[in-house]
């Protein structure tokens, strides 16, 4: 979920089924619980492939976490990371590990965040740079660097940031489902 929403470990943790609108295809995350909270909450888009994900995940009555522990409080950050551990294969980051000369394992926040940022920008991922810098900043919940641009940025680029996340969804599922 963290990887199809390009979210931070944290706020994937944290996600609620209240904060889930199926009929608009949202996930509205409070300031809160984002590690940007002077940024606003943020809008995600769901891609319907990630809105079809989140139907088939078992809900428990009572319970509004959607990656609930068995005690139902949220999940920790070293269980969320043992996800990665636990896949099949070593994980490695081969060009941070060319870069530093020692091998780096791949972890929760560089799949989620850092491969969708290289996806944004690398049209041999299949982006196809179809989309912009700022669209994907603005998924990333990052504001313009310079003082001018975030201090007047008021558009949100809702209609781009929504095809942007549903190419990023496509893309991840096609790399796990044959096509």
């Amino acid at each position: 979920f963290a990887v199809l929403t390009a979210t931070r470990s944290q706020t994937a943790r944290e996600a609620r089924w209240s904060q889930i609108d199926f009929e608009n295809r949202i996930w509205d995350i409070p300031p809160s619980q984002l590690k940007m909270s002077e940024n606003g909450g943020l809008i995600v888009p769901l891609a319907d492939a990630v809105l079809e994900y989140l139907r088939h995940l078992p809900r428990q009555d009572g319970q509004d976490l959607i990656f609930p522990k068995p005690k139902g409080r949220v999940l920790s950050a070293a269980m969320f990371s043992r996800v990665v551990s636990s896949l099949p294969g070593k994980w490695i980051d081969t060009e941070q590990t060319r870069l530093r000369e020692k091998e780096i394992c791949a972890t929760m926040h560089g799949i989620a965040r850092a491969t969708f940022r290289t996806w944004a920008q690398d049209d041999e991922l299949g982006n196809d740079q179809r989309f912009g810098a700022r669209t994907a900043e603005l998924c990333l919940h990052h504001k313009a660097n310079d003082a001018y641009n975030g201090a007047y940025e008021r558009n949100k680029s809702f209609i781009r940031r929504r095809e942007m996340m549903s190419a990023w969804a496509e893309y991840c599922f096609s790399l796990i489902t044959p096509k």
